[in-house]
């Protein structure tokens, strides 16, 4: 059952207790009264709440993610949001601005290793775009150093700019392909892809089928696909003049080469999510009839790439390049919560995990990542790679695409941080995994669900699971099984609801109630999610909204007086 907000109109999800567009209580509790209810330090909120774009959008990152390196080394992609089966929304086809080209070389925070040209700035701003700027530098609350060029390009030429064209430079390198399949391989070692894949074909369809814009952070200029202003494009350019923003404040070209690829994905969620947590802003402030305008043309962009990619993607693709637009905001939010501060000071030292997003309560708390003993490799292993993190993200969905969710969520809930591996053993690419728990108790739960897991995973993969010793750590050994095993169940991806809902419950919480703390807004929505499956999360209809108000007010009682939880 959907229900439309009294005040702006827009249709909500029955779950959700707050408008996703203007965060009036949708079921008879006012803001302020729910303030009352949550223990915390008070701060200015705003709405960052966005609904997930259309199911599954196609994963513009294919390549360079997969696992022999499964943390996709793309930090810029507006994907169009995952595997959830929500409607399009609000920061949907505005992600889709600014696609990932992890294959194409790596590039941080933009596609800028697609240009090289003049990176002069312009003397004045173009009339067409200084409203736009002024939008995002007021809601963000910067100032532009100087104005940034934007540059408007025919469907043709943008399409030349973003897939590298048909000439004889653009063909991938044998050394290219060599590593887009060892990737593969390593997807396919997890669980997470079967067959043979050609990767690099998947990144440059996406690339020409999704990018709607992007901001190079060489050139220090936004490129527009098409030459009319139309909703979308206004939505996308507040999103990609917050990128120019943050460059001219804090460098994301030095954000971009804090490390290894796991790091520079948690920044990306911070970029990110910054980003859509403006454009949600500017959106708020438009008209119904544009708003309207703008989710119909959102969704109806979001179904035709989903049509143009269908079964063209792994699921974990999708997955992973949509995480930062939808973990993102909630992390802003929080960092909203505690104070503008808050939000500076996440810049100047981002989270270097992307579990710290995938958990934000722990970010706020100081949490850093702990590595485990050193990862032991099996005699014979050769060509051994470290990786950097696993990721929240690539754990989950390895997991959930086998076992339930919940189970998995409160597993993952116990990291203390985690490794990737990547050899070539026997003829196989495998990886070695290393996962660090809080404790004895979370080690023997994350132990659990590893050998569940397994037990699920076909022979073929050689798995192990072993405890190290004198640590919590467990080590994970799985090799590729070869393109004729089947292994996907696309699971994981029917059960994305359950982590995004709870992000999205704790989101609307802390906007809502500007009293609440963290870790009040985070034990709710923690708990909320877990007396639900993740096909009652997904639908309209399953969960009466009075029902959804009965449990809201009921867990707020139970979590009020929880404030670190979560930390």
């Amino acid at each position: 059952m959907s229900t439309i907000c009294p005040q702006c109109a827009i249709e909500n999800e029955a779950w959700r207790p707050y408008c996703m567009q203007c965060g009036v209580s949708l079921h008879g509790t006012d803001p302020a009264s729910a303030a009352t209810e949550n223990a915390g330090a008070s701060s200015q909120t705003r709405n960052a709440e966005i609904q997930p774009p259309s199911p599954q959008p196609p994963s513009p990152q294919p390549p360079s993610p997969q696992p022999p390196s499964p943390q996709p080394p793309s930090p810029q992609p507006p994907s169009p949001q995952p595997p959830s089966p929500q409607r399009a929304s609000g920061a949907t086809i505005a992600l889709v601005a600014v696609l990932c080209l992890a294959l194409a070389g790596g590039a941080a925070f933009g596609v800028y290793h697609l240009t090289r040209g003049d990176s002069r700035y312009p003397k004045s701003w173009d009339a067409r775009i200084k409203p736009f700027a002024d939008q995002a530098a007021r809601i963000r609350g910067l100032e532009f150093v100087h104005p940034v060029r934007t540059i408007f390009h025919p469907e043709a030429q943008f399409m030349k700019l973003v897939t590298g064209g048909t000439g004889p430079t653009s063909s991938p390198s044998a050394a290219a392909r060599s590593e887009a399949d060892k990737k593969a391989a390593g997807l396919r070692a997890v669980g997470l892809a079967d067959g043979k894949l050609d990767l690099l074909a998947q990144s440059k369809h996406l690339r020409s089928v999704s990018i709607l814009a992007y901001y190079s952070e060489t050139e220090k200029q936004v490129h527009i696909r098409g030459t009319e202003i139309t909703i979308n494009t206004q939505v996308t350019l507040v999103h990609e003049l917050v990128h120019a923003l943050q460059d001219q404040h804090y460098d994301l070209g030095k954000l971009g080469r804090l490390g290894n690829e796991s790091k520079t994905d948690a920044v990306r969620s911070l970029i990110e999510g910054d980003a859509v947590w403006v454009e949600k802003q500017y959106l708020d402030g438009l008209s119904k009839q544009d708003r309207a305008a703008y989710f119909k043309a959102n969704k109806d962009a979001g179904s035709k790439i989903n049509q143009d990619t269908r079964d063209s993607v792994p699921d974990i693709l999708v997955a992973d390049q949509s995480a930062p637009y939808q973990f993102g905001p909630v992390l802003i939010e929080f960092l909203h919560h505690q104070g503008a501060a808050e939000l500076d000071a996440a810049f100047q030292h981002p989270p270097l995990s992307d579990f710290l997003v995938f958990q934000p309560k722990r970010f706020l708390s100081g949490t850093v990542a702990q590595r485990g003993p050193k990862v032991q490799l099996p005699a014979g292993a050769n060509k051994a790679q470290y990786e950097g993190e696993f990721g929240a993200i690539w754990w989950y969905s390895m997991l959930a695409e086998r076992l339930d969710a919940h189970r998995v969520l409160d597993a993952l809930d116990g990291w203390a941080g985690d490794e990737l591996w990547t050899y070539e053993h026997n003829g196989k690419v495998c990886l070695a995994l290393d996962w660090n728990a809080k404790n004895g108790a979370t080690q023997t739960a994350m132990r659990t669900v590893l050998n569940a897991w397994r037990a699920k995973m076909p022979a073929a993969s050689d798995i192990t699971v072993t405890d190290r010793p004198s640590s919590t750590a467990i080590e994970v050994i799985a090799c590729d099984p070869g393109i004729a095993v089947t292994t996907v169940t696309h699971q994981a991806k029917q059960q994305f609801s359950i982590p995004l809902v709870r992000a999205e419950v704790a989101q609307g919480l802390l906007h809502s109630a500007k009293d609440a703390s963290t870790g009040a807004a985070w034990c709710v929505a923690s708990k909320f999610v877990q007396r639900y499956t993740a096909a009652q999360l997904a639908s309209d209809t399953a969960i009466p909204a009075r029902e959804i108000r009965k449990v809201i007010l009921e867990l707020r009682r139970t979590c009020r007086s929880q404030p670190e939880f979560g930390a």
